[in-house]
């Protein structure tokens, strides 16, 4: 009986490991979040319209990890479920890659480029007639909208501007001469940044190059 007491596994004295936390609220009055809700106002008051009266809030991800490609996502937008808003006075969700927007090497023109970015996605639900869309509780409802250009940037190398919305993005950037975010090469002059990893700047001949951006891992915000 002794020996079969001895044999009994004695449960672990030691302290579970807690669980890791994958996200994290941004408040909009305490840190850093005054400023960056500060700068999201700012940006939807100049550039986004169907978002004026949108209910946003600003959340971190804290797990992102590369993927097998070596993409590292940076953000993303979410739209609320009828449930979330049932919970929380919320309609659109920002999710911001912790790690890089707390990088030292990422610039203020970057985090607001990202911001821009995902805000890009949101858009009003709108009826064949455009009035937008509204729930049972009178609240508008909204979407994600795509990207305007997607393509790999090795293709994009190889075979230029082969699809009809690379050339309209590109008739784009011309016309606004935006510039790029990232440092480019001695010799070249930016112009434009494309989204995610692909960059589009002329060199010093004026021609048109694609480059990947100069973050490692690449990055990517959806």
């Amino acid at each position: 009986m002794e020996n079969e007491n001895a044999n009994e596994q004695k449960p672990s004295q030691a302290t579970p490991k807690a669980k890791k936390v994958s996200f994290e609220l941004i408040s909009s009055t305490e840190g850093q979040g005054p400023s960056m809700y500060a700068e999201l106002r700012r940006l939807i008051t100049e550039n986004h319209d169907d978002l004026t009266q949108a209910r946003i809030a600003l959340a971190f991800n804290l797990s992102w990890k590369p993927d097998v490609d070596g993409r590292l996502q940076l953000g993303m937008m979410k739209v609320a479920s009828d449930l979330d808003r049932e919970l929380a006075d919320y309609d659109l969700i920002i999710v911001l890659n912790r790690a890089f927007w707390g990088d030292p090497k990422v610039t203020d023109e970057q985090r607001t480029a990202l911001l821009d970015h995902e805000l890009s996605h949101g858009a009003l639900q709108r009826a064949k007639n455009l009035e937008p869309i509204e729930d049972e509780k009178g609240r508008k409802c909204y979407r994600i909208r795509k990207h305007d250009i997607e393509e790999f940037s090795a293709v994009a190398s190889r075979h230029g501007m082969w699809k009809k919305d690379i050339e309209a993005f590109w008739k784009a950037l011309q016309k606004g001469r935006q510039r790029t975010l990232f440092d480019q090469g001695e010799g070249e002059e930016p112009i434009a940044a494309a989204d995610g990893e692909n960059l589009v700047a002329r060199d010093e001949k004026g021609e048109l190059i694609h480059m990947r951006a100069a973050l490692s891992p690449k990055a990517s915000s959806e």
